[in-house]
């Protein structure tokens, strides 16, 4: 895995500038195989437009960070006090994904780190649930399904797939199947 992120190395998205709001999550490989990546299920909150979504840990970028990278390592510390400055490798980035919302765009910013061993995650209030989740089974279409959203008064459907806790689909879904089709280019097993 660590040979695909260095040959798709595109430069470090971690400026924060402009318009846009920005945000940084951490894509999180486990420690030996069959390879899984860490999600996990947002706390229901009034106002969240992705409470009880799955997700990647991470968040809004906070001006006390220095860069994306930094708040991807924040978020994942203060949600699951887990910290991939000491426990991880640090692989590289995922192509920002953006998102337009009604005031505003959302740019995600995905940030991969591969675990040195398996870690006692201890959940904030933000999250209701963990999920170690099979590449594999997400890449073979044994986990496929859809997903049907409302949006400015229409019902849209999305790519989807079921894991135990929820439903991974949107932005979420998004990075995953770039990292996805980034181990497939360079021949990696998921």
């Amino acid at each position: 895995m660590k040979r695909a992120f260095r040959s798709s190395a595109s430069g470090e998205p971690n400026s924060v500038s402009g318009e846009v709001e920005r945000a940084a999550v951490a894509a999180v490989f486990s420690a030996g195989s069959p390879l899984r990546i860490l999600l996990i299920r947002r706390a229901k909150s009034a106002g969240d437009p992705w409470s009880q979504h799955m997700a990647l840990p991470g968040g809004k970028h906070a001006s006390e960070d220095q860069d994306l990278l930094a708040t991807a390592v924040r978020e994942t510390r203060e949600e699951l006090g887990l910290d991939l400055e000491q426990s991880s490798e640090y692989l590289g980035s995922l192509p920002a994904q953006r998102l337009a919302l009604e005031q505003r765009t959302l740019e995600v910013h995905p940030f991969a780190f591969a675990l040195k061993d398996t870690p006692v995650l201890t959940p904030n209030r933000e999250v209701d649930d963990i999920a170690w989740i099979s590449l594999e089974s997400l890449a073979d279409g044994s986990r496929d399904t859809s997903v049907f959203h409302a949006r400015q008064g229409q019902r849209l459907r999305f790519p989807a797939w079921n894991v135990d806790a929820g439903q991974v689909w949107g932005l979420t879904y998004r990075m995953i199947q770039s990292l996805l089709q980034l181990l497939r280019q360079h021949a990696e097993p998921v």
